[in-house]
């Protein structure tokens, strides 16, 4: 949670009344997939909650043509919340 709403970290595949839970938190303003890996439910989660902005490796785009990327994980603006970028391995 952030002073600007709810931050969705690596969102995984939710039902319904997972999502209202969420909801009862707060809005979520931010959905993020910190790398190439963890993105599977991006799409899912940004269409709950269409207003968030998506934050995401730029090499998603193309995994994911369809979502929307405003921009990197690092880019989060937020005084509770920062992205501390850790180096992976290579792509094999």
């Amino acid at each position: 949670r952030t002073r600007d709403g709810l931050v969705l970290i690596s969102p995984i595949e939710f039902q319904e009344h997972v999502a209202a839970q969420i909801d009862e938190l707060g809005d979520v303003t931010t959905v993020i997939a910190p790398n190439l890996l963890h993105h599977l439910f991006l799409a899912r989660a940004l269409e709950r909650w269409p207003g968030a902005r998506c934050l995401a490796p730029t090499a998603l785009r193309r995994k994911q043509p369809s979502v929307k990327i405003a921009g990197e994980p690092r880019e989060i603006d937020s005084d509770d919340v920062a992205a501390l970028p850790i180096e992976g391995t290579p792509f094999i």
